[in-house]
């Protein structure tokens, strides 16, 4: 939370590398990897769902909101 709250416009469009387990060098900024990293799961929920789906099961709700159970509140009163 700390870094993320110190996040700038000059931060997000720095640069970094790293070697992949395949032994190869990237490059990229810390906007795009942190832009990967937020969705990466929504893809891969996407693509089971459709999986299930084209094999004629019935897929169940992928939404992350779903599963994390967020706490149910009495509306306010009129």
């Amino acid at each position: 939370m700390a870094y993320l709250s110190r996040l700038d416009d000059h931060e997000l469009a720095r640069e970094f590398e790293w070697v992949a387990p395949d032994g190869k060098r990237y490059r990229w900024n810390v906007e795009g990897v942190l832009t990967q990293t937020f969705g990466h799961a929504f893809y891969h929920r996407g693509q089971i769902a459709q999986l299930v789906a084209g094999l004629g099961g019935k897929a169940v709700d992928t939404d992350y909101l779903f599963w994390a159970k967020p706490t149910p509140v009495s509306p306010p009163p009129s």
